[in-house]
């Protein structure tokens, strides 16, 4: 058995409660080592659940994290999710009766930016799909965001950080000098080191 600590307990509230109040996003400022990977399970788990989300898609920036993810998923709740071995596969997934999906960041843009996945994946850009992105102060600052967002109309994104972009470490790219609030909306929960 495993019980969340209070400030787990919170942030998954407040993620629950954003996705039941309607279309908002929102990330959570957890210290690194405060178990963000269990808190994003248990979201995630509930989330799945509710009769208007279609797929509850979990998103790492790096491959190795994509399996280490897996095997911390499981050792939450057995067989709860399978990695996507290459683009195939998470599309297989995303269309699929599965209803959580780990993949990588560079695997989803490929599905929705590849011309022959489209057929596939049309279908999709009107279903409430919810995001839940790991790490989300590294991988969301390039196009990519951009290109997911627009694509699936009912998106609904949250980010988990330790360390969240502000205006003063912020850098600028191609794109401009954006925060982690720009991106992803109000911080829904903090427990930070202080």
């Amino acid at each position: 058995m495993m019980v969340l600590r209070p400030y787990q307990y919170f942030a998954t509230e407040a993620i629950i409660d954003q996705v039941k109040s309607g279309n908002d996003n929102g990330y959570i400022w957890h210290t690194t080592g405060s178990g963000k990977t269990l808190t994003s399970f248990k979201a995630s788990q509930i989330i799945m659940g509710m009769d208007d989300v279609y797929k509850v898609v979990f998103v790492v920036d790096r491959k190795d994290l994509d399996y280490q993810t897996m095997q911390e998923f499981n050792s939450f709740k057995k067989g709860s999710v399978d990695v996507t071995d290459n683009t195939s596969s998470l599309v297989e997934q995303l269309t699929d009766q599965t209803k959580l999906v780990l993949t990588t960041i560079q695997k989803l843009n490929n599905a929705i930016t590849k011309h022959h996945y489209e057929t596939k994946l049309g279908h999709l850009k009107d279903k409430k799909i919810v995001f839940i992105f790991d790490e989300c102060h590294r991988s969301q600052f390039g196009e990519t965001h951009g290109r997911i967002t627009s694509y699936f109309n009912k998106a609904q994104l949250f980010g988990f950080t330790g360390t969240p972009i502000f205006a003063e470490n912020a850098n600028k790219n191609e794109l401009g000098k954006r925060t982690t609030k720009d991106l992803f909306g109000n911080c829904l929960h903090k427990y930070v080191i202080t």
